[in-house]
C-alpha cells in the first residue's frame, strides 16, 4: 500500500514539473542556445534552436510575415519570462510567418518565442543604432495578461474575520 502511495506521488510530481507550454516546448536532448551566447557568438550560433522570452516592445506586420521586437528576460522553469528586475539583456526580432494582430501581440504583453537563430540584424532604436539578435522558423507563445487579484482588508479591531474588499 505504501508503494502504490509512493507512485502515485511521484506520478503526479513528475506531471507537474513538465510545465513549459507545447507551443514553445521542446525535447530535453535538444540543446538550445541563450539569449547571452547568441548575442555575443555571430557564426557558430546560428541555425542552432533558441528558446527566448520577454515583453513585447514592436510588432511590425509586412506582406508575408511578422516581424516582433521583444525586450529579452531570462526564462524561468515553465519558460515564463522572469521581469523580477528592471534590467534586461538587450532586444531581440523574431519572424513569425503569417500575420499577428498588434491588438492582440501589443507592446507590454509577456510572450516566449522558439526558433532557430539566424544572422543579426542592425536597426534603430529611436536615433541609437542597435545590433539584434534574429530568431526564425519561430513558434510563439503569448501569456495571458495577468489580472489584479481582489485582496481582503480588516479595517476593524471589533469585528473578527470580516473582510472588506477592495479593488486596488
Amino acid at each position: 500500500m505504501t508503494r502504490l502511495a509512493i507512485s502515485f506521488l511521484l506520478a503526479f510530481g513528475l506531471i507537474g514539473c513538465s510545465s513549459v507550454p507545447k507551443s514553445v516546448d521542446v525535447e530535453q536532448t535538444q540543446p538550445l542556445v541563450s539569449y547571452i551566447e547568441a548575442q555575443s557568438l555571430t557564426q557558430p550560433s546560428q541555425g542552432v534552436m533558441a528558446r527566448w522570452g520577454g515583453t513585447i516592445a514592436a510588432v511590425t506586420n509586412l506582406a508575408e510575415h511578422t516581424v516582433i521586437e521583444v525586450v529579452h528576460f531570462e526564462l524561468d522553469s515553465s519558460a515564463y519570462p522572469n521581469k523580477g528586475s528592471d534590467q534586461s539583456a538587450g532586444r531581440f526580432k523574431a519572424y513569425v510567418n503569417g500575420f499577428l494582430d498588434s491588438e492582440i501581440y501589443k507592446p507590454g504583453r509577456s510572450i516566449t518565442i522558439l526558433g532557430t537563430v539566424s544572422a543579426p540584424e542592425t536597426d534603430k532604436i529611436g536615433e541609437y543604432t542597435y545590433r539584434f539578435p534574429v530568431l526564425k522558423q519561430t513558434k510563439v507563445h503569448l501569456w495571458p495578461e495577468k489580472t489584479p487579484q481582489i485582496e481582503p482588508v480588516y479595517r476593524t479591531p471589533f469585528i473578527l474575520h470580516t473582510p472588506i474588499y477592495y479593488r486596488y
